[in-house]
């Protein structure tokens, strides 16, 4: 067997377990800029994922009232659905970590999904460093989405003071992930 599902020699392969954790949420089904945890179900699901373990959801936003909150989820992605709305952070270890969530979930074969996009740049780049400089993160890790606030004019009027570095820099982190094995992508 191999990671993501992949094999040969004739043998059944059951497909991975799915772990789609998203960091700056939203909602299942409405962000300003589209809604990821929609997008990332159907796109799994459309290429084959069947085999959903988790959902994980992060939102720092405030949801008092979380029982609409729940109404868009899907009937078959519920029971998998874990949603934390609560301030994440890069402390290596910490309770509000998802890499220390992910590690204590996730195991070598499953499949992971992780978009980033909290709109913080010191959380988000300390994620990327321990994703980077961890292999037992990173070797947890199959698929990176990643808005990356960088200097490009275009976009200033919406990243603001959350701009961190040039495309180029963007660049060379999406290389290294992608010489760990991780398929790493643009979001926005």
């Amino acid at each position: 067997e191999t990671r993501g599902g992949g094999g040969g020699g004739g043998s059944k392969l059951k497909p991975p377990r799915l772990v789609i954790a998203d960091l700056g949420s939203t909602t299942y089904l409405y962000s300003l800029s589209g809604p990821s945890q929609s997008f990332l179900y159907n796109k799994y699901t459309a290429f084959g994922y069947s085999n959903l373990e988790r959902f994980l959801a992060w939102e720092a936003k405030p949801y008092p009232k979380t029982q609409g909150y729940f109404d868009q989820v899907p009937v078959e992605v519920m029971p998998h659905y874990q949603f934390y709305n609560v301030k994440i952070n890069a402390e290596k270890g910490g309770r509000y970590n998802p890499l220390t969530l992910i590690k204590g979930i996730a195991k070598p074969r499953d499949f992971v999904s992780l978009k980033l996009d909290v709109d913080n740049s010191d959380i988000e780049f300390g994620l990327i460093e321990q994703i980077i400089e961890d292999p037992s993160i990173s070797g947890l890790i199959d698929e990176f989405f990643f808005e990356h606030h960088s200097n490009v004019k275009e976009f200033q009027w919406a990243w603001k003071e959350q701009v961190r570095g040039s495309m180029a820099d963007g660049y060379k982190f999406f290389r290294k992930m992608r010489e760990l094995g991780i398929r790493a992508h643009s979001w926005i």
